[in-house]
């Protein structure tokens, strides 16, 4: 019920950058995005637990939603999502309805459509709770995308350098973390990238490692200690970022156990283990409309932050350790691969408007931080 998604070998951005860089268009699945992996994965489990008496029930802010219930249209089964109200304002819920998924628009914030929808499950039989992000079953449906680059990057290429991806509740980071294990990439590093006013794998991080106020602004966040897990976790007040699909006050704690683990395992700053990186919504904005430029793929705010050291000098220089321009071939990165998750929440109207609001005020002056470092834009 997924696609196999093409690896693309962009031959502008390697030229530019120095190195391979292959994109791996999650943009193509049949729901936009790569959450079509992780709720099929959990949908099918739960179908061969339940049959055809499944009842699907999920709150999300749309990409998750939509592919959960593809996955119930397909399996045949019942599916009922709650949207918040602001959200819904953004979703072809017609499409939804399309696919005889009962769609509830409710409430201010994600936590509020997510209380509906236990409530709800709570009343009716054979209903079972899915997540965007949180069950280890996702995390295992996402991990396909790295059986899949395995076997589409060229036969004499090496593993990558770097997988670079965003997060959100934290199961596309999760995927990539088994796949690189189960694949034995341990020199391959993580790139997490997140939108600043939803950067809670980057304060978790941060916390558990001594650097709660690494951001350099004020935040209201809170950190506990997972029981299950072990692992520091910050819980975000609220999100104010605009790239909504990353949207989460809070990262899955078996996504940043796994996380942890492999950035203690890290060889020195550049190979191996894990960054995270937390950038301004404008420097998303900016990378998204470049990359529209150059290669006419329209991403949303969520998709276009994985992409910003291609469009940022200054933020690949501190990811890297070397400039774009460095003539020195042997120190840069081999190859790069670049994650598009995808998603459906952007227009072309957005995309006019983000085109002048950079105009306006552009990305000078504006912040970004690499595990901790401050880098100006």
């Amino acid at each position: 019920m997924w696609t196999k998604t093409p690896l693309l070998y962009s031959e502008s951005i390697s030229s530019r950058l120095g190195c391979n860089v292959f994109l791996k268009l999650e943009t193509l699945q049949p729901t936009l995005n790569f959450k079509q992996r992780s709720q099929t994965k959990f949908a099918k489990q739960q179908f061969e637990k339940h049959g055809s008496s499944l009842h699907l029930v999920m709150a999300s802010g749309g990409n998750a939603a939509f592919a959960l219930a593809y996955a119930a249209h397909t399996l045949g089964v019942k599916c009922t999502v709650f949207i918040p109200r602001e959200a819904g304002k953004k979703i072809a819920l017609d499409a939804l309805r399309r696919w005889g998924t009962e769609t509830i628009v409710d409430g201010d914030c994600y936590q509020d459509a997510l209380s509906r929808a236990h409530e709800f499950a709570s009343k009716h039989e054979n209903a079972v709770m899915g997540s965007p992000y949180e069950y280890p079953v996702l995390w295992e449906g996402v991990s396909t995308m790295v059986d899949e680059i395995a076997e589409q990057l060229p036969s004499d290429a090496s593993p990558p350098a770097a997988i670079l991806c965003s997060v959100g509740g934290g199961s596309l980071l999760g995927g990539m973390l088994l796949g690189c294990n189960r694949h034995g990439w341990e020199n391959t590093r993580i790139i997490a990238v997140e939108t600043q006013g939803a950067e809670s794998t980057y304060s978790s991080i941060m916390a558990a490692e001594g650097s709660p106020d690494s951001l350099g602004w004020d935040r209201n966040i809170q950190t506990h200690v997972d029981e299950e897990t072990g692992v520091t976790v910050a819980t975000l007040a609220k999100v104010t970022t605009r790239a909504t699909s990353l949207g989460s006050v809070i990262t899955a704690p078996g996504v940043l156990k796994m996380a942890l683990d492999r950035r203690a395992k890290g060889k020195g700053k550049y190979e191996g283990g894990l960054t995270t990186v937390s950038i301004p919504d404008e420097l998303a904005m900016l990378s998204g409309l470049s990359f529209l430029d150059e290669h006419k793929i329209m991403v949303e705010l969520a998709s276009s932050a994985t992409l910003s050291p291609i469009y940022s000098p200054q933020l690949f220089r501190e990811i890297f350790g070397v400039s774009t321009t460095a003539n020195r071939l042997e120190e840069k990165p081999k190859t790069l691969v670049f994650i598009v998750c995808g998603g459906f929440k952007i227009t072309a109207s957005e995309m006019e408007t983000y085109r002048k609001e950079l105009e306006a005020g552009g990305v000078d002056g504006k912040l970004a931080f690499v595990d901790g470092m401050r880098v100006d834009l």
